[in-house]
């Protein structure tokens, strides 16, 4: 992604030091943050911009989750959310599941 785009859809310092993959970061920013997004949105009920959450990576278990978010009701369940990803071939695949205790 250019450099404008991450900008637009990453939270200060989101991004700063870290290496993910071979991938653009920017590119699994986005995907990570819109795998997020359609995990939660039918539990949060409004519109979810970009710089509402504030992602964090592990890079040792290919995982992420919301560090942070400026939406209450995501900030209350953040630690409910796991999220997975991948880059093989150039392609990054992720995926976040919200851990319900039924």
């Amino acid at each position: 992604l250019p450099a404008y785009s991450i900008r637009r859809i990453s939270r200060p310092g989101e991004l700063d030091g870290i290496r993910i993959s071979d991938a653009d970061d920017g590119v699994l920013l986005f995907s990570a943050k819109e795998s997020i997004f359609k995990c939660l949105s039918r539990f949060v009920g409004q519109f979810i911009d970009f710089r509402d959450v504030a992602v964090e990576f592990d890079t040792d278990k290919k995982t992420f989750g919301i560090r942070w978010s400026s939406v209450p009701e995501i900030q209350t369940i953040r630690e409910e959310v796991t999220g997975y990803y991948r880059v093989e071939a150039g392609s990054v695949m992720t995926l976040a599941i919200r851990d319900v205790v039924a």
